[in-house]
């Protein structure tokens, strides 16, 4: 081997890897060729020498690397996958079990709002039930008296109309008119609830059919006033409530034939427009209309523009129509001016 105590590391590198770059010996410079203790590897292993007793920077060449110097990164990368891959796993778990736990109280609370809902729609149901009869017996109560106290004013004017004056004769008058539009409203309020409990039935309904029946009946009613009817209506068809519909179109009839008494020539047209979702029906009088402003007025209950004396009314039969249209899915407006006349309409989704 070569010796040489002013010979570093860089040195001995440098020798070494000209000399494994087939360098020839002769070719190096004596005052480079300094003297480092060089050994094999091998026949140190043969040997039985180890590594640590050799002198101070000594080289060993042809040194074999362990299992864990050829791998370690290799077995470094592969271990730290693994803990990703765990982790990963475990995340995956965790958020399983909280997903499910989740799902058990969304079902749990499903399962008690739907036991709330049951139990509240029972009640309700019940509450509708009593409502149902108490306005039945109310209705009757009513009516009973109500009877009893126009058939006397009637059996007064009758048998003992000379015995009275003409003021006596006509309080009784207003006392009759008076319980017919009481029985009337009750009448009316009856109506109203019954819609509101009353089963949906859609069925196809002919249009052109229904209105020449319903506009028939009117003449036929109106004995002591002419009114020119005009119906434009094609044969379409629609599918809805048969009774809702009829009192929706009766009592847009009977307002029309209530606000034209005062014109000259009263005129009511009856039409009808096909759309692509729905079908468009409208009743328009030349009567004496209304102002916009008062709009949502007349479609709520006990309601009304004008004063009783003008034009009796009850205030529920536009209410009717709204509940009825509301019903089956469509809608009921208007549209008019002040002396001008008015427009109502129902929109009935095919």
């Amino acid at each position: 081997y070569l010796q040489g105590p002013e010979m570093n590391g860089a040195k001995v590198g440098e020798i070494v890897d000209r000399t494994l770059s087939a360098t020839q010996a002769r070719e190096i410079p004596v005052e480079q060729a300094q003297k480092v203790p060089m050994f094999d590897w091998r026949q140190l292993q043969r040997w039985g020498v180890n590594e640590n007793g050799l002198p101070p920077d000594s080289v060993v060449r042809f040194k074999e690397s362990t299992f864990w110097e050829l791998y370690k990164w290799r077995i470094v990368g592969v271990l730290t996958l693994l803990v990703l891959q765990t982790a990963f796993i475990a995340a995956l778990l965790v958020e399983r079990r909280r997903r499910r736990r989740a799902k058990q109280a969304l079902d749990r609370l499903n399962a008690e709002l739907e036991e709330r809902i049951a139990a509240r729609t029972a009640a309700l149901n019940a509450k509708s039930r009593e409502l149902e009869t108490f306005a039945y017996s109310v209705a009757h109560d009513l009516k009973a008296p109500l009877r009893g106290i126009d058939g006397y004013s009637r059996l007064l004017l009758e048998d003992h109309a000379p015995e009275l004056n003409d003021e006596g004769r006509s309080f009784l008058k207003t006392i009759n008119s008076s319980t017919e539009e009481m029985s009337q409203l009750i009448d009316d309020l009856l109506d109203y609830s019954r819609l509101e409990r009353r089963e949906f039935k859609p069925s196809p309904v002919e249009l052109g059919s229904l209105i020449s029946t319903i506009v028939g009946q009117k003449k036929r009613e109106m004995t002591d006033r002419s009114v020119d009817f005009v119906v434009n209506v094609n044969g379409v068809s629609v599918v809805a409530d048969m009774n809702g519909l009829t009192q929706s179109l009766r009592n847009y009839l009977d307002n029309a034939v209530k606000f034209t008494q005062k014109v000259s020539e009263p005129r009511i047209e009856v039409g009808s427009e096909e759309t692509q979702k729905n079908v468009l029906l409208w009743v328009r009088d030349n009567g004496v209309g209304y102002d916009m402003k008062d709009h949502d007025k007349i479609f709520n209950i006990f309601q009304r523009l004008n004063h009783n004396e003008e034009y009796p009314g009850t205030g529920i039969g536009l209410a009717i129509v709204r509940k009825a249209m509301e019903r089956m899915g469509g809608r009921a407006w208007a549209e008019s001016q002040p002396g001008e006349g008015a427009t109502f309409y129902l929109e009935i989704p095919k």
